[in-house]
């Protein structure tokens, strides 16, 4: 329950700063100014700096969102505040489904959708020509902190299996080509990478990020993996190898 409630919080995270990073003058902003780690500046209601467990255990409530506060291009702190009712009703749905639902996770037990997506290289992938393989999906934008702490775990996991045919890799973002780059360059990502994917995130009805999708041999999704979680390439390996055996 308590890694539920972890994902939950910080899938929650990373929605309030995609509305707070994504307007416009913000879509260049470089993503390691809106991290929050261990030496993060984080303000809870009353001002007060307040340390990171403090911040994760109020998050945990369901009450409470954080804005990044930015000051001449960069982050001074993160701002903690009251959620609205639509993030409420969000952070409650996500805690019922857990971390393999919430945000798409009515995708998981079903056909997956049919898409023929075009990565950077020019490979193109046919997701409803793909059945007997194995179908792993990353969706990510550009300034999301949990979207980028765990590039490190995909970028193993697909080592270990780029080279088994049985199993397809696709890293899905809306972003442009430009911001990609940027991005690409400062945050390495194995994953052959779909940009201007936005329609994908829309038709699969995906709004929190990260999320992770398994499809298997079958052409069923297997897992809607939603929110960042340390150690998540085990937990995909895991969906693999079910598939595979």
């Amino acid at each position: 329950m308590i890694r539920n409630l972890y994902l939950i919080a910080v899938a929650l995270v990373c929605l309030n700063m995609n509305a707070q990073v994504q307007p416009q003058g913000m879509q260049d902003m470089d993503p390691s100014n809106i991290q929050i780690g261990p030496d993060s500046v984080i303000k809870d209601m009353d001002g007060k700096k307040i340390s990171i467990d403090d911040f994760m255990n109020q998050m945990m409530t369901g009450k409470f969102g954080v804005d990044p506060v930015f000051e001449n291009g960069k982050v001074t702190h993160f701002q903690m505040r009251k959620i609205s009712s639509q993030e409420k009703a969000m952070f409650e749905q996500m805690k019922k489904n857990g971390p393999s639902g919430g945000m798409g996770g009515d995708l998981k037990g079903k056909p997956f959708k049919a898409f023929k997506l075009k990565d950077r290289d020019g490979n193109v992938i046919d997701t409803g020509n793909l059945k007997g393989k194995i179908l792993v999906l990353n969706f990510w934008f550009a300034t999301c902190p949990p979207c980028i702490a765990e590039i490190p775990y995909l970028n193993k996991l697909y080592d270990k299996y780029k080279d088994n045919d049985q199993v397809v890799f696709a890293s899905i973002t809306h972003e442009n080509d430009a911001t990609a780059d940027k991005f690409l360059k400062k945050h390495p990502f194995k994953y052959p990478v779909v940009t201007n994917a936005g329609n994908v995130n829309a038709a699969l009805g995906i709004s929190a990020f990260p999320t992770n999708i398994v499809v298997g041999k079958d052409g069923i999704v297997a897992n809607v993996l939603v929110g960042g979680l340390p150690g998540i390439d085990k937990v995909i390996e895991s969906d693999i190898k079910k598939s595979l055996n």
